[in-house]
């Protein structure tokens, strides 16, 4: 169960009608807070960064989360009770649900007993039953989204949710899984739907049974490795549950059963067990938060003190105060001090108009403190400032011009041309997705994903990496903590190198997108423009002045359309 620790300074005392006690979580996104509601009203309050609050592109990825959440209801999930997704600062707030992650109970603990398994196993496959009918794919099903509630399981954290018409909540390039959670089509090719769940929830369920991961542990990408080729180690597992666990984890996504149908299975099964238990006829599904509230059977964690004890702040004497210091001050020193105070209450909300790449390279870390979280400069984002990576938003005449990037000089050292704004710590797990360069990888920092990050050579033997950030002359260094993998799967002869960013006649700047997208006319929607649109398929080099088929925002129907600068 997370605990409360203290809020750290400029945090909010309240929003809306919640009294914020203090933080459970931060992450690259935004902030979760504990906080009490009207009656007393346990509830988490997840609030967006400023700096993605800022963004018109963020504040719709938010909007449409806060609207999933709201469709999507049913047993062991967790309700939203609340959320301003307009506001300046946007915010959502859910119930609070106490309990050990399913991981965590499994490290002190061990696995689960028989009825608690099978009340797991049911528990979880309606709530996935429930997501999967409101068309919408969770993505990130492992022990630490599983809370053990003293009423039953919970499935948590929608943040990475995807809808299934192809609709994205996440940024683009942002960790869509976790690895030793993600299935085998996910790793192939990113693809995203509801089949991968099921893939998942199997692979959650058996770690439950055994106590030991089906695919087993180390690196990444050595995980990947036996998730896509090796069948998953169950022994241990019930008998009883290791057919349906190994249909669930079948390679080929159309041979796992639906969300509905492992309700259905795991419902059958628990009425078995309640059945020896219970001594009594077969249950009913109807039954399930019966048996839920008569033999779920967790040991329990102690109560966080701060909920009871968490003083109220004294706003009220803490204004008063200020108050009768401002009047003490203005009839000592007149119309000065008020003068004074107006104009640092200006420039204390005037909005910066210094450029964002700017303040980006202003916010550089010093070397006292730890690394950063990579979100400042986000790994796969639409390019903000297209005037500043292409030169000329015009075409030359007739031609395209093709830039390669190259952020490495001769030495190991960033090329003269390449701003590096900031500095963090991960390491890298598969070839980019991004491009085909034999020099490029997929990576992991804190949890969001850099790709492409890119090697001095085409050598897995390298400590660094420099990771393209908004733009593809600003970098991020990566410094590894394990050795590359041993290969690039980016086979020399293979499939071309395609650019990394477009920018377009006009120049709208198009940025390429990993994952799963939606299909046009049979071709890949591959690109997201700044300005709207995306473009489909890959560019036409046939002639001189490249070309790409380009639909707007609202249009019925692409067009081809000239590039005037490609990076790659």
């Amino acid at each position: 169960m997370p605990s409360i620790v203290p809020a750290a300074p400029g945090d909010p005392e309240r929003i809306a009608c919640y009294r914020i006690l203090g933080r459970l979580g931060s992450g690259g996104m935004g902030t979760v807070y504990a906080a009490l509601g009207p009656q007393g009203r346990r509830v988490a309050v997840k609030v967006i960064h400023p700096q993605h609050a800022a963004e018109p592109e963020f504040r719709a990825r938010f909007h449409r989360e806060v609207e999933v959440l709201r469709r999507v209801a049913g047993p062991c999930l967790v309700p939203l009770l609340d959320a301003a997704p307009a506001a300046d600062i946007p915010w959502l707030a859910t119930d609070y649900v106490p309990g050990p992650t399913l991981q965590q109970h499994l490290t002190a603990h061990g696995p689960l007993a028989p009825m608690q398994l099978h009340l797991l196993a049911a528990g979880t496959a309606s709530a996935l039953a429930a997501i999967h009918a409101q068309g919408v794919v969770h993505r990130d099903l492992k022990p630490t989204n599983v809370i053990l509630t003293p009423q039953g399981p919970r499935v948590l954290d929608f943040g990475i949710a995807h809808v299934a018409d192809g609709t994205a909540i996440t940024r683009t390039g942002m960790l869509t899984g976790t690895p030793g959670w993600i299935s085998p089509e996910h790793y192939r090719d990113s693809t995203v739907s509801p089949p991968g769940d099921v893939f998942t929830w199997g692979a959650l369920v058996a770690y439950a049974a055994t106590g030991r991961l089906p695919f087993g542990s180390g690196a990444a990408d050595a995980v990947a490795f036996r998730v896509m080729r090796e069948q998953p180690n169950l022994e241990g597992a019930p008998d009883d549950l290791r057919e349906l666990l190994e249909s669930c984890m079948a390679k080929d996504p159309q041979e796992r059963p639906t969300a509905a149908t492992l309700a259905e299975r795991t419902t059958e099964l628990l009425g078995r067990q309640a059945t020896q238990v219970l001594d009594r006829g077969p249950i009913q599904t109807t039954a399930v938060e019966e048996v839920l509230a008569s033999q779920w059977h967790i040991p329990e964690v102690d109560d966080d003190p701060a909920w009871t004890i968490a003083p109220r702040r004294n706003t009220r004497r803490a204004a008063w105060l200020a108050a009768s210091f401002v009047l003490i001050l203005a009839a000592a020193m007149g119309a000065w001090a008020a003068t004074a105070m107006n104009s640092h209450s200006d420039t204390g909300t005037r909005p910066s108009t210094e450029p964002a790449s700017v303040r980006e390279t202003a916010r550089k870390p010093s070397p006292a403190t730890s690394p950063p979280p990579v979100s400042s400069p986000p790994a796969a984002r639409a390019v903000s400032t297209p005037s500043q990576v292409a030169p000329s938003p015009t075409p030359p005449v007739g031609r395209t011009q093709v830039t390669t990037i190259a952020p490495w000089a001769v030495g190991g050292y960033p090329a003269d041309d390449i701003t590096v704004t900031g500095e963090t710590v991960g390491s890298c797990w598969s070839s980019s997705e991004a491009t085909m360069r034999l020099d490029s990888w997929r990576c992991i920092a804190e949890d969001q994903i850099l790709d492409p990050c890119f090697a001095p050579d085409e050598s897995p033997e390298h400590e660094a990496l420099l990771c393209m950030g908004t733009q593809p002359n600003r970098m991020v260094r990566l410094t590894l903590t394990e050795p590359l993998p041993g290969n690039n799967f980016h086979i020399p002869g293979g499939p071309q190198v395609t650019p990394l960013l477009i920018i377009l006649a006009d120049g709208n700047a198009c940025r390429t997108m990993t994952g799963a997208t939606t299909v046009l006319a049979g071709e890949r929607m591959n690109y997201g423009c700044e300005e709207g649109g995306h473009l489909y398929g890959e560019p036409d080099k046939s002639n001189a002045l490249w070309t790409i088929s380009y639909r707007a925002e609202g249009a019925g129907a692409s067009v081809s359309t000239p590039i005037a600068h490609a990076y790659q």
